[in-house]
């Protein structure tokens, strides 16, 4: 059953990503979604293709990075080395740094950087290649100070260009990172496996291409954001914004899942991860016992529709071609429609607009309740004169003389503020009734 308009076509060849919705404890639905990305290749067109869910398994920086096959790696490296097995050195090290800079916090520091230091000396005493060693050691060194146990177990040509790097990158103009998070109460950065700062702050730092993790901050430590690729220039601020709590809810596994208590909040999640995906479309599915439920988002995470299509017997292969039809389906043209009366929804009210109202209102009461008071006393400061004067042509002393050029300025002074205030309350009359006008 169609729940939602036909999916509008892409104009250009579009690339289509697919991932499971589960709720809490479920199982990842790997083989339904297997074979739902296999019934929709069958009815795409020439041009578009579905993105294999290996394929956005990588994409995500989701492959299996294992602590132990990590510290594997560098012991058999360390030991291709010291048999001047260069080459093969150099590929096991780069496999593990590849590895590494997809970790979301599981391998230790102190083997990020023992990687990064054994790939630089493989560069420089098997390659005699300074710049290859210098551009492993930059993002780590850049931020990073060496301990001196380090310092004194590590060769000498290593240290000399760790310092030389940390130097360069000194003496650099700094740049800045600002990150925010969405679906957290604030978060840790992390570069490099170093943590430099938490978010809603302005973090200084060298300019270069580093690797960030999000973490949560106290009590929401196991939070890990998925892997962000940074840029620093100098002089510039880079911002970035991370939806923790989405990229958090991912399951790692063959195919990409996205987990949640309820349901709406995992098509939430979905939305919000879409652009990290960097796929035209996102098809997030959520395979029920008598029935199959997508949701479509584009690049930025815009919803485009969604479909519910119940199971024919128990054939899920012709389900989904069928669901995979109907999505897939152009919208009708507006002269295949059938005419409709469309009643256009009136603008929504401005939200200064309520505000303005009770405030010009309240305004105009004020002016026109003092200046009334003041035309009231200037009135009377008026009686008071023309009794002191009581047709005399002279005062009977300097004190009422005095008196009396008194309550004539009060006269004139209240008299001009009351037309003054009075006119502003006619004024204001006028813009509140037009604002309470619909």
């Amino acid at each position: 059953m169609l729940v939602a308009l036909a999916l509008p076509t892409a104009a250009r060849a579009a690339d289509w990503a697919f991932v499971g919705l589960v709720e809490t404890g479920e199982p990842a639905p790997e083989a339904e979604l297997q074979a739902a990305l296999q019934a929709f290749s069958a009815e795409l067109s020439s041009e578009d293709r579905a993105i294999p869910l290996a394929a956005l398994v990588e994409r995500l920086g989701l492959g299996s990075v294992d602590r132990t096959s990590i510290e594997e790696a560098l012991a058999e490296a360390e030991m291709l080395f010291f048999q001047v097995e260069y080459e093969a050195a150099r590929q096991k090290l780069e496999t593990a740094l590849a590895a590494i800079e997809a970790d979301r916090g599981k391998i230790p520091f102190e083997v990020r950087r023992d990687v990064r230091l054994l790939l630089a000396l493989v560069f420089l005493e098997g390659f005699q290649d300074r710049e290859a060693a210098a551009r492993v050691l930059a993002p780590l060194a850049a931020i990073h100070v060496l301990p001196e146990s380090v310092r004194r177990a590590a060769p000498g040509p290593v240290i000399e260009l760790w310092d030389e790097v940390r130097a360069a990158a000194s003496a650099r103009t700094e740049g800045w990172l600002y990150v925010d998070c969405t679906g957290c109460h604030g978060g840790e950065v992390w570069l490099e496996g170093v943590p430099v700062g938490i978010t809603q702050q302005s973090i200084a730092l060298p300019p270069g291409r580093y690797s960030l993790v999000l973490r949560g901050l106290a009590g929401a430590e196991e939070l890990r954001s998925l892997v962000h690729e940074v840029q620093i220039r100098a002089g510039e601020e880079t911002r970035l914004l991370v939806a923790l709590a989405a990229e958090t809810s991912v399951l790692a596994g063959p195919a990409v899942c996205v987990q949640a208590a309820k349901l709406g909040d995992a098509v939430d999640h979905a939305a919000r991860l879409a652009p990290r995906v960097g796929a035209d479309r996102l098809l997030a599915w959520r395979f029920e016992q008598d029935a199959i439920r997508v949701w479509a988002f584009g690049a930025a995470g815009e919803r485009l529709g969604s479909w519910t299509r119940p199971v024919e017997g128990e054939d899920l292969e012709a389900t989904l071609a069928a669901l995979a039809r109907e999505i897939l389906a152009p919208a009708p043209r507006a002269e295949e429609s059938l005419p409709l009366q469309v009643l256009a929804a009136p603008d929504p009210e401005p939200s200064w607009r309520p505000v303005a109202r009770w405030s010009a209102l309240g305004a105009t009461v004020a002016l026109a309740a003092v200046g009334t008071w003041l035309a009231v006393e200037a009135d009377s400061a008026r009686s008071d004169l023309e009794a002191l004067q009581a047709g005399r042509r002279s005062y009977a002393s300097v004190e009422e003389a005095r008196r009396a050029s008194r309550l004539a300025e009060t006269v004139e002074s209240r008299q001009t503020w009351s037309a003054v205030l009075l006119t502003g309350a006619a004024a204001g009359a006028v813009g509140t009734v037009f604002l309470f006008l619909p």
